[in-house]
């Protein structure tokens, strides 16, 4: 049974190692909580959800001395269970996309990063892992040294912490660090080496070794304020440094505004501007229809509407009686406008 599980284990390490020379790792694919605390002795359960599609699940572990180390896997379909050392704290589970971790009775070296894994028919894919802290036991120590203990720095420059980890019995090559944040604004995350960490290791006449390591952060936003410790595996033994504040100063204080904000308010100044042109259209055409000539058009009677172009003609009839008739001379009360009044007479046969 020892065999056929360890010939599982090669079976799978070099199906993963094919598909990830093949294909990129996906990191966006399998969520897990960033942060895990449990008391020493206590049991722990780590979670991770995959795609349904998966058809084997894993976890690792990552710490700074030992690298990434495979614990677990698991076939989903056959629920085939393999583990990398036999042991009775380790357990694992799949149901319906959730993988689960349990570590039994933890211990100090249960400390670190665990992430879990999943592969198909073309991918490989990662979470972005967990990392696990054990309390009730010293993990920080008098011999690693963070400095500075705080920095109040503006927001857009850069900013260099250093940490200094001494050793007695331990080679400069047995000796690494990462880093670790934990911010009030997001949830703690580990910070491994990434090209931005440079250490120096020196070793003195009593044979003991002294390495700093220095973690450069530059362009600092309010988003990098936090606490960052220096976490320094030294010959195996995991270590904590005594933190380093980090304060921004001088933030921007412009005011951010949600997509949806924006386009309401622009929906409101177009709005606006569209019932601005309507009244300046409504204000033109009244300019250019006077008042008096609305009155007029209500009030006349069809025998009396006989203004035209300032011109008033009047009809007058006259009786028989009347001996002499003449054109009568009208003045427009308003201008010199002469009016001319056509005078006609009836006769009777």
């Amino acid at each position: 049974m020892n065999l056929q599980s360890n010939r599982i284990i090669m079976t799978f390490l070099l199906l993963t190692s094919l598909l990830y020379s093949a294909c990129k790792a996906q990191l966006s694919d399998i969520s897990q909580s960033p942060f895990q605390v449990v008391n020493l002795g206590d049991s722990v359960t780590l979670t991770c959800h995959v795609p349904r599609f998966t058809k084997m699940v894993f976890w690792c572990k990552v710490t700074a001395g030992k690298g990434l180390e495979l614990l677990a896997s698991l076939e989903t379909y056959y629920s085939i269970k393999n583990f990398r050392q036999e042991t009775d704290r380790l357990s694992v589970k799949y149901k319906d996309g959730g993988v689960s971790l349990t570590i039994h009775k933890t211990v100090r070296e249960d400390v670190g990063t665990y992430y879990c894994g999943g592969t198909t028919l073309d991918a490989v894919m990662f979470g972005r892992g967990t990392f696990l802290m054990i309390q009730g036991v010293g993990m920080i120590s008098d011999t690693v040294v963070q400095k500075p203990n705080s920095l109040s720095i503006q927001s857009g420059e850069s900013v260099n912490i250093s940490c200094c980890v001494r050793s007695l019995h331990c080679a400069a090559n047995h000796t690494d660090v990462m880093w670790l944040k934990n911010s009030v604004h997001s949830a703690p995350e580990m910070i491994h080496s990434s090209g931005y960490e440079t250490g120096n290791c020196q070793t003195t006449a009593s044979g003991e070794t002294t390495c700093e390591y220095d973690y450069l952060m530059q362009d600092l936003t309010s988003d990098d304020a936090g606490t960052y410790y220096c976490v320094a595996t030294v010959c195996g033994e995991l270590l904590f440094g005594n933190g380093t504040v980090v304060q921004i100063q001088g933030e921007s204080k412009s005011l951010h505004l949600s997509p949806a904000v924006v386009a309401l308010i622009l929906s409101n100044c177009l709005l606006l501007l569209a019932t601005l042109l309507l009244l300046w259209r409504l204000c033109r055409k009244h300019e250019r229809s006077p008042i008096t000539a609305s009155y007029r058009s209500r009030d006349e009677s069809p025998e009396d509407n006989q203004f035209r172009d300032g011109v008033l003609y009047t009809t007058v009839s006259s009786d028989p009686s009347n001996s002499s008739h003449r054109s009568t001379l009208l003045k427009h009360n308003s201008d010199t406008t002469v009016v001319y009044s056509n005078v006609r007479r009836s006769f009777r046969d």
